[in-house]
Formats: structure tokens, C-alpha cells, sequence
């Protein structure tokens, strides 16, 4: 039995690192201040906005020294919501689309960016579509831009374990247990050599040999060796006090979703373990996918129709192909049943159709989400199911793939240094 890790943006939050799309936007505004005040025109622009000084005896930056003091540590977004405030003084234009992201973090305090312009995208009459392209394809540049200011914080130990976690029987589904029964029935029949492949794989520390402490995992129950163990006798070895080290997957894959490499530190460089950037990376800016992954909306058919290459041009299935990301994924996905675990990923519809081929699979056994706490008795943990649930079109997956909560445990959270 095999495991899939999704990661995505709350694992680098869960480092205390400013990665949201939220943050991206606020340093956005703070380089526009520094570019105004640096500036010795009186018209500055962009792919997303333009700002325009009126006042005939000044350039911005003159303008800007003066009226804020150089030391003043105000923020970009502050004092641009300032200058909205004075259209006898200043001219700024701004983009739908940024109008848009602006509003859904002032609404909701966060904004999924893609499916932002997935919504501009639908309403080209108003924002056309070349435009719409253009503006996509500079956010994408200035937020490479802005994750490579992002710290590589260390390794810990509370998430570090929860890449070497074993699967446990109450996180599988009732009708994939035979699975699970299979899979601890070819544990218990590993010789000498598997058992020491499987801990150098995870790089567990024993004093003993593995064999030594899990070679008799039968014998100890009154059991005879054999190919295969019922479910009642595998109960019966069930309460071994070092069972879980013996139930890691055989394979993990580690399917990053970000652009960042912070989740990979915690993969061990082994034959066990693989890593899939399914989006692309910040070393290779060409590789980075930024755009929508939903081709089963309903909209998204009419803009095929279109027969305009320009409006699939920021849809991700269509650049799965120019690689061979998605085809490891898909291999992966075939070789054996799998655990899907879910860290910081928020599943949600700008993605959907590479979560619903994970999430139905017929190899999917288990789909286990890492929640948020959020304060005394609050957390995400039924937020993150709603947002899972849009992924299935198989309701009857669904209820029976996503893990109980009280299985479940929290994301650890790391403060910011």
C-alpha cells in the first residue's frame, strides 16, 4: 500500500511563512510605493495599474518624499487607499481583475487569484481576453518574483513525522480493508532484507535489526507462517507495541502543489520516496503552471467553443502536457492501492480536476485531511470536507473515503523567527 501527500500553500503558512496570495498582493502595493518614490515622472504604469500625479510642480518622487516622511514605515496598500481618497490629485487606474483580487481580500481576507480570473475570463465582453492573458501572465511573473524573498525555514520534527506516519486500518475505507489485510499480510512474510530496506528507506533509528523486532510478528500470536492472514488473525497481532514503524507505506509520493521546495527537505533521498512538482517550481520559472485546472465547469465548455486558443490559454490541464509530471502522477496512481494525505492543501475548485482523478480512483482507499485550529474549540477540519466534497462526483466515494475527524489531527502549526 502506497501514500500520496498533497501539499499545498497552508504547509508553507504552517512554517510561519507569508506565502498567501494575500501577502503576495500587500508586497505588491509596498513595491508600487517604492517605485513611486523613486520615480521622477509623473506617470508610473503596469500590466495591472497606472498612477498619475496631477500637481504641475511636482514628480512623485519629490512629491512623496515630502508629504511622508522617509523613515515612515507605512505600507504600500495604505497609502494608495489614501491617494483613492483624492482624485483632484491623483489618477489611478486600476484592473478589473486586481480590482477584483483588492475586493475579495477586503470581503473574505484571503482570494483564490486563479479563480478570479477564471470569472473575468467568463465575462470577456467586459475584460477582453488578450488583456485578461497579459494581466495573468504579470502576476504570475511578480509572484515568482515575490516567493523568492520567501526564508528556507528548518526541518521540524512534529511535521517531519507526518511523512513517515503509518496507515492505520481505522483510516481505510470499509469496502478497501481487504487492502489493508493484504498489505499487513505481506508485512508480516518480510524476511530479513525487507524489513532492513524498509527502515534504511525511512531512515529510522533502531538499536535492534528490524528483523529481530518484527520477524516473529505471527509466531507471537500462536500464529503459523503463511502467504496470506484472515482479518480475525491479523486482529489478533493487531495490538503489537511496535506495529506502527512496521506499517509505513511501501511508496510515497510527495505531490506538490507549490512553487516552493519547503516540503521537500522532508522527503528522504531514498527508492521509497519521490517528489512531483504537478505545478512547476521556482528554480525553472518556465515550468510554473498559474492558472485554472476546473475543465468539468460547465462554463468551461463554451469557452472551448470559442474556438479562440487565447481563452484556454491559463487552463491548467492543457499545460499537464508539457511535461511529464502528470503522467508520474498517473503511473504512481496505478501501481498499488493508496492513502491520500492532505497537508495545507485547500482542495479547492482550481483544481478540481486533477483532485477528482486522485480522489476516485479506484486505488484511493483513504483521503485524510490535516485541519487547522483556529482557537479554543474552533477549527477547519468540516471546511476542509466541504472543500473535498466539490472534488467528488461519486457521492457514495466520497462518504466513504474521507476520514472520520476523530482520526484526523491538526496541521502543527510553526511560529515565524
Amino acid at each position: 500500500m502506497n501514500r500520496i501527500i498533497l501539499v499545498g500553500n497552508g504547509f508553507d503558512l504552517a512554517h510561519g511563512l507569508s506565502t498567501s496570495y494575500k501577502s503576495f498582493i500587500e508586497w505588491y502595493w509596498d513595491e508600487w510605493l517604492y517605485k513611486l518614490r523613486k520615480s521622477h515622472g509623473k506617470t508610473e504604469t503596469d500590466e495591472l495599474c497606472s498612477f498619475t500625479l496631477k500637481n504641475d510642480r511636482d514628480v512623485w518622487s519629490g512629491f512623496l518624499w515630502y508629504y511622508i516622511s522617509p523613515i515612515a514605515k507605512y505600507k504600500g496598500k495604505e497609502v494608495i487607499d489614501e491617494m483613492l481618497e483624492h482624485e483632484e490629485i491623483f489618477t489611478i487606474k486600476i484592473c478589473p481583475l486586481l480590482e477584483n483580487i483588492c475586493n475579495s481580500i477586503e470581503e473574505k481576507n484571503w482570494v483564490d487569484i486563479e479563480s478570479e480570473y477564471y470569472q473575468c475570463l467568463l465575462n470577456t465582453e467586459q475584460y477582453p481576453v488578450k488583456e485578461l492573458n497579459r494581466q495573468l501572465e504579470f502576476i504570475k511573473t511578480k509572484l515568482i518574483e515575490y516567493l523568492h524573498t520567501i526564508p528556507q525555514p528548518p526541518k521540524e520534527d512534529t511535521i517531519d513525522a507526518l511523512f513517515k506516519a503509518p496507515i492505520h486500518k481505522k483510516d481505510i475505507s470499509i469496502s478497501a480493508l481487504q487492502h489493508w489485510y493484504d498489505f499487513v499480510s505481506a508485512r508480516c512474510n518480510y524476511n530479513e532484507g525487507e524489513w532492513a530496506a524498509l527502515f534504511t528507506n525511512y531512515e529510522f533509528d533502531c538499536k535492534q535489526k528490524p528483523f529481530a523486532i518484527y520477524g516473529d510478528m505471527p509466531e507471537r500470536y500462536g500464529l503459523q507462517r503463511q502467504p496470506h492472514y484472515t482479518a480475525s488473525e491479523i486482529e489478533r497481532m493487531f495490538d503489537l507495541e511496535y506495529l506502527p514503524k512496521a506499517l509505513t507505506p511501501n511508496k510515497t509520493l510527495l505531490l506538490n502543489f507549490n512553487y516552493t521546495t519547503i516540503a521537500d527537505r522532508y522527503i528522504p533521498h531514498t527508492e521509497a520516496f519521490s517528489i512531483i512538482h504537478i505545478h512547476g517550481e521556482l528554480s525553472t520559472p518556465n515550468s510554473v503552471i498559474f492558472g485554472y485546472g476546473d475543465d468539468t465547469d460547465e462554463n468551461y465548455s463554451t469557452l472551448e467553443k470559442k474556438n479562440d486558443n487565447e481563452y484556454l490559454k491559463h487552463m491548467k490541464t492543457a499545460h499537464y502536457w508539457e511535461d511529464e509530471n502528470y503522467r508520474k502522477m498517473r503511473s504512481f496512481m496505478e501501481l498499488a492501492p493508496y492513502q491520500v494525505c492532505i497537508l495545507g492543501h485547500s482542495c479547492g475548485i482550481s483544481d478540481r480536476t486533477l483532485l477528482n482523478e486522485l480522489f476516485e480512483h479506484d486505488n484511493c482507499v483513504s483521503i485524510k485531511p490535516y485541519y487547522h485550529v483556529k482557537g479554543e474549540d474552533k477549527d477547519d477540519y468540516l471546511d476542509k470536507v466541504y472543500d473535498i466534497s466539490r472534488n467528488f462526483t461519486n457521492a457514495k466515494k466520497k462518504r466513504e473515503r474521507v476520514v472520520n475527524k476523530r482520526y484526523c489531527e491538526p496541521l502543527p502549526q510553526l511560529k515565524a523567527e
